[in-house]
């Protein structure tokens, strides 16, 4: 915790380096929530969270330094009436980067948000990130890292990374990566006729012992668990996206372990999605997808594989009220996830009031709403959230 205060404290003596006319700036985002959700261990949980920001810039021939350092504050208390209750909070860096950037290329280093892709609900290439479509603060924790982006004149766009293994495992990971190795990929975009379409790569070493006790028989040796302590991980993505009537897109990724880890070796995922508006009134948007995620040991393939479909609803009700529903399908479940919020937007204050209905224990991806619960259960949520 004294770490973090340490390094965002150090940000501010680089404000005699940056001139007048760049700067810095102090923004930040200040949220209360309130919460009952029947399936959490405590369903009754208020709290709130403080995201002070520091930008900077400075320019000069042509190039331009600037910098983000913010904290993430959270204080919270969750409650079951009349039985117990808990406090937690946390205070850690949120962002916290620097970069370099001129006409045709960036560079940027520390700790960021690094998403891509085409799908907007269930996302295969949720690599790096666990946006839940339903959080309306959008958060999630960033990776610690060199990212470099080149742009062609042709609109093309080179990725190229170089990253610290994740202290947990992130979204879609099976197992979690090996303290002490770094991980590293890239990523091409190239445009297309109505669209784009991105292939992507990575390699990470992983810490196989998290699945131990699925793929060894009870009381194995030591030995043999130490056997899955190291083993080398590649992904590969493509994804695409075009406009033609309606958008359409398709993502897709493949992930391998070099070391044979049963049905656990290879993981695929592919996904298929389109949009429209609707001229319903202001406009009635409509995203609909399906992922399909299979897990097995020959290599990229999609058999025998779990189904998941997510559809959004949204629609404007004026220039300061929106309605929004989400729905996702487990089809191997058997599970039905029902989400539906109302947003009031002033200049500077939001009011989202949220409802859900949801199985007790939650299966999807980046499903932890970080406002205090994992929207488990049936229940509901309003958040009030001041950007200044």
């Amino acid at each position: 915790m004294k770490y973090n205060y340490l390094i965002f404290i150090a940000i501010l003596p680089l404000r005699p380096l940056l001139p007048a006319e760049d700067g810095l700036r102090v923004v930040g985002q200040a949220s209360l929530w309130g919460l009952y959700s029947s399936g959490a261990r405590y369903p009754l949980g208020l709290g709130g969270r403080c995201l002070p920001q520091l930008n900077g810039q400075r320019t000069f021939s042509g190039r331009t330094v600037d910098l983000e350092a913010s904290l993430h504050l959270r204080a919270g208390l969750a409650a079951d009436p009349f039985d117990a209750a808990e406090s937690d909070g946390d205070i850690k860096a949120y962002r916290l980067w620097v970069r370099f950037s001129a006409p045709q290329f960036e560079i940027r280093l520390g700790l960021q948000k690094i998403n891509f892709g085409s799908a907007l609900l269930l996302r295969p290439l949720m690599w790096f990130d666990a946006v839940d479509p339903r959080d309306p603060l959008q958060l999630t924790d960033g990776a610690w890292g060199l990212l470099g982006r080149y742009y062609f004149l042709n609109n093309a766009t080179l990725w190229l990374w170089l990253l610290r293994p994740a202290d947990q495992p992130r979204s879609w990971e099976l197992t979690p990566s090996r303290p002490g190795f770094p991980e590293w990929g890239g990523r091409i975009q190239y445009p297309l006729p109505g669209g784009e379409i991105g292939l992507s790569g990575h390699l990470r070493t992983t810490d196989g012992r998290a699945l131990a006790g699925a793929l060894l028989p009870d009381g194995a040796a030591r030995t043999q668990q130490e056997e899955l302590a190291e083993i080398r991980e590649s992904r590969l993505g493509l994804d695409a996206k075009w406009d033609w009537l309606a958008g359409w897109w398709f993502e897709g990724a493949w992930i391998h372990s070099h070391r044979s880890l049963g049905p656990y070796t290879d993981e695929t995922l592919f996904t298929i999605g389109a949009d429209y508006t609707f001229p319903v009134g202001n406009g009635l948007h409509l995203i609909g997808e399906h992922l399909w995620l299979a897990t097995g040991a020959k290599g990229p393939g999609l058999a025998g594989a779990r189904g998941l479909a997510g559809l959004s609803l949204t629609y404007p009700l004026g220039l300061l009220d929106q309605l929004s529903a989400i729905l996702y399908v487990d089809r191997g479940e058997e599970a039905l996830y029902r989400f539906a919020s109302w947003r009031r937007q002033y200049d500077h204050l939001a009011v989202n009031l949220m409802a859900f209905w949801n199985p007790e224990s939650q299966l999807l991806p980046g499903s932890s709403n970080d406002g205090g619960a994992a929207f488990a259960g049936r229940g509901g949520q309003i958040i009030f959230v001041y950007n200044h």
